[in-house]
C-alpha cells in the first residue's frame, strides 16, 4: 500500500518522535504505581485470567512492576528489571541497558518526559514474551494515542521497549478513538456495582472484554494477517471490504469517517504497490490482534520508511473496530535499533 502522508503529518509525527525521549518525572507528584491507576490494573488483571498459556500470564502478572518503573525511570529498580541486552527503540536514547539507565534518576535528561505507561489504558495484550499497551498519552499539553510494546526475555527481565504515538488532532473525539477520552465505562467489564449504562445505548457492541480459546485467537490472528496481506497485495477493493470487514466496522483515525462505505472510498482512491508493506510482529488475545508493518520508503515523495501499527478487533470472523498509528523512521538517532 503507498503512503501517502501529507507534510503536516509527517512533521507532526517526526516532531513526536523527538519528544519521545525519557527524562526524569516531576518529584512533586511522588512516584506512580499501578494501583493509582485502576483502569490499567482492571486491564491487566483480565489479561493474566484469559491468558492461554502460562508464559502469557506470566508477562501480564510482570506489566504493573514494569511499567511504574519506566514511568518513574526508577534507577534502582530497572537496574534489576532490565535485561543485560535490552534493547531501546527509542531514538534519544543511547543503546543498550546503559542508555536508559544513564537518564534514570539523573538531574538532566534529555528533553520530553517519562511516559506514563499506567495512565490512559484503553487496552491491553499478551501473548508469549509480548506485552502491548495501547493507552491515551501525553506530549506537553498534547494529547497523544500510544502503542508500547514490551518483549521480555525468558529469565523475566525486560529486552525490549518499543513506543509508537500520534498526537490526537481535531476531530479525533467525534470518531470516539478512546474509552477514556471522555468518562464512560466502554472497555471496563460490567460489573454489578458498575453503575446504568443507559448514557451509551448509542455506542456500537464492541466494548466488554471478552475471553476467547487459543484456537479462536489464532484464527482471529490469521484473520487478520490474511487481510493485511491482501490489502498490500492490491486486493479487490469490494471484495475485500465484504470479505474482512464487518457492517458496523469502525476505523479509529483521524480525518476518515468511521464507517465501512467511508473507508471503502478511501482504498477506492489509495495507490497501492504491491509488496510496499512486511508485516514485522504480531500479537493477539481474546479478540484483539495487534500488528506492526513496515512501510517501504518512497523516494520520489521523500517518505522515508514508515512503522504502521494497527490493532484490530475481531467478531464472528470479520474485523469490527481497528486503531492505528503511523509513524516514520527518525532521520537520526541515537542508536541502531529503528523502529523494527
Amino acid at each position: 500500500m503507498d503512503v501517502r502522508v501529507s507534510v503536516k503529518q509527517l512533521l507532526v509525527a517526526i516532531a513526536c518522535l523527538s519528544l519521545l525521549a525519557c527524562s526524569k518525572p516531576s518529584q512533586q507528584d511522588g512516584p506512580l504505581s499501578a494501583g493509582q491507576h485502576p483502569e490499567f490494573l482492571a486491564w491487566v488483571e483480565h489479561a493474566v485470567a484469559s491468558a492461554n498459556d502460562e508464559p502469557s500470564r506470566a508477562t501480564a502478572q510482570r506489566l504493573p512492576h514494569i511499567a511504574a518503573a519506566l514511568s518513574n525511570l526508577d534507577r534502582q529498580v530497572l537496574e534489576q528489571e532490565l535485561d543485560v541486552d535490552f534493547k531501546p527503540h527509542n531514538p534519544m536514547l543511547e543503546d543498550g541497558r546503559e542508555g536508559l539507565l544513564k537518564v534514570a534518576g539523573a538531574g538532566s535528561a534529555p528533553r520530553g518526559g517519562a511516559p506514563n505507561l499506567l495512565a490512559g489504558t484503553a487496552h491491553i495484550l499478551v501473548e508469549g514474551e509480548l506485552a502491548l499497551i495501547h493507552r491515551v498519552g501525553r506530549m506537553g499539553p498534547l494529547q497523544s494515542i500510544n502503542f508500547d510494546l514490551l518483549r521480555f526475555a525468558e529469565n523475566g527481565r525486560l529486552a525490549e521497549h518499543w513506543s509508537f504515538l500520534q498526537p490526537m488532532e481535531a476531530g479525533f473525539l467525534d470518531n470516539m478513538l478512546f474509552s477514556l477520552v471522555v468518562p464512560r465505562p466502554l472497555d471496563l467489564i460490567p460489573t454489578a456495582n458498575s453503575g446504568s449504562t443507559d448514557l451509551w445505548s448509542d455506542l456500537p457492541p464492541y466494548s466488554a472484554k471478552i475471553r476467547q480459546t487459543g484456537a479462536q485467537v489464532q484464527l482471529n490472528k490469521l484473520l487478520v494477517a490474511e487481510y493485511l496481506d491482501q490489502l498490500y497485495a492490491g486486493a479487490d477493493v469490494d471484495w475485500l471490504v465484504e470479505r474482512f470487514l464487518a457492517e458496523n466496522y469502525t476505523l479509529h483515525v483521524s480525518g476518515i469517517e468511521p464507517g465501512r462505505e467511508a473507508y471503502r472510498m478511501v482504498l477506492s482512491r489509495a495507490i497501492r504497490r504491491k509488496d510496499a508493506a512486511r508485516q514485522e510482529i504480531s500479537l493477539a488475545q481474546n479478540d484483539l490482534v495487534w500488528v506492526l508493518s513496515r512501510m517501504q520508503e518512497i523516494r520520489e515523495a521523500d517518505v522515508p520508511e514508515v512503522a504502521s501499527t494497527d490493532l484490530f478487533r475481531v467478531r464472528d470472523g470479520q474485523i469490527v473496530e481497528q486503531w492505528r498509528v503511523v509513524q516514520p523512521s527518525p532521520r537520526f538517532s541515537r542508536n541502531q535499533n529503528g523502529l523494527f
